[in-house]
């Protein structure tokens, strides 16, 4: 059975930002899944295929606002054909966070802007704001680094998923595939 995104622009099921605007251009291929009647198969196969962007079955996996975990609920839900409902959101305000680092200023998620959240900062690695991040010695981000990349390989080898693995360290999933990339070189 083919899904109704057969023969649409396969851009509309990728929208790209966190943006009111991403949001609202989000609506229109989610109401098409909605309807859709190869929705459950849709969700069973971004399961298997173990897919994070996109829109399947009717769930915006990149939603920069709904936990992961609550999407891969309601993917499951779909696959085995109950209607998941709203998706929790995680308010704007709650994306705001204190610099991990000595400093303490409340830092801004990337992609944001100063106009959006004025009185933060840009939020650079591991939670800290630039200034902390480059007053790191770098002996202890090589430590930290080498640590890192063997949890990564002895939970890769396990065959945990990168998403996973990023979940479980607190870093993204971006930087596990580059850890993996150097384990595995």
């Amino acid at each position: 059975m083919s899904g109704l995104c057969t023969g649409r622009d396969p851009e509309m099921w990728f929208p790209v930002g966190s943006t009111d605007t991403t949001r609202r251009a989000a609506d229109k291929p989610i109401a098409v899944c909605r309807r859709c009647p190869a929705r459950s198969g849709c969700a069973r196969a971004a399961l298997d295929l173990d897919i994070h962007t996109g829109i399947w079955a009717g769930i915006w996996l990149d939603d920069p606002e709904v936990a992961p975990s609550v999407k891969q609920a309601a993917l499951e839900q779909v696959a085995v054909g109950i209607e998941p409902g709203e998706l929790e959101r995680t308010p704007v305000r709650r994306i705001l966070r204190e610099c991990t680092g000595p400093c303490g200023r409340m830092t801004r998620p990337h992609g944001s802007t100063i106009e959006q959240y004025p009185d933060t900062v840009r939020r650079h690695a591991r939670g800290m704001c630039q200034p902390c991040a480059r007053a790191r010695s770098l002996e202890e981000v090589d430590a930290e680094r080498a640590e890192r990349r063997v949890v990564v390989e002895r939970m890769t080898r396990r065959g945990i998923a990168a998403h996973r693995i990023a979940e479980h360290l607190g870093v993204t999933e971006r930087t596990v595939q580059r850890d993996q990339k150097v384990v595995n070189a």
